[in-house]
């Protein structure tokens, strides 16, 4: 396949750079893909490089208010669980000396 004119310049490029020497060239415009050089290598799975251009825009999805409220109320749920969760541990930790020890069990089971 005679490599495009408008990728030959490219490839020349890719070619000066020891590493790239002999890799395949692959072309993806929008919904396109095309194969400017198959890799030099004899074995299968011989490595490629792709080069894709965009000429739509990509639309950006809106955020959904209601999902935005919904991560915001489980994060708070989720940051007061794992602080009285701390709050537990340390206090019965700290505990420990005034009660024998018997409140190494609460500290095991928090």
């Amino acid at each position: 396949m005679p490599i495009a004119s408008q990728y030959l310049s490219l490839v020349n490029k890719i070619d000066t750079i020891p590493n790239f020497r002999g890799l395949g060239v692959v072309a993806i415009n929008d919904e396109a893909v095309s194969v400017i050089r198959k890799p030099l290598a004899c074995f299968p799975g011989a490595n490629y490089i792709v080069i894709e251009t965009q000429t739509k825009p990509t639309p950006l999805p809106s955020p959904d208010s209601d999902a935005v409220w919904k991560e915001a109320g489980l994060a708070a749920i989720n940051c007061g669980a794992a602080t009285l969760a701390a709050i537990v541990v340390f206090t019965s930790a700290a505990a420990t000396p005034v009660t024998g020890g018997t409140s190494l069990a609460l500290t095991a089971v928090s």
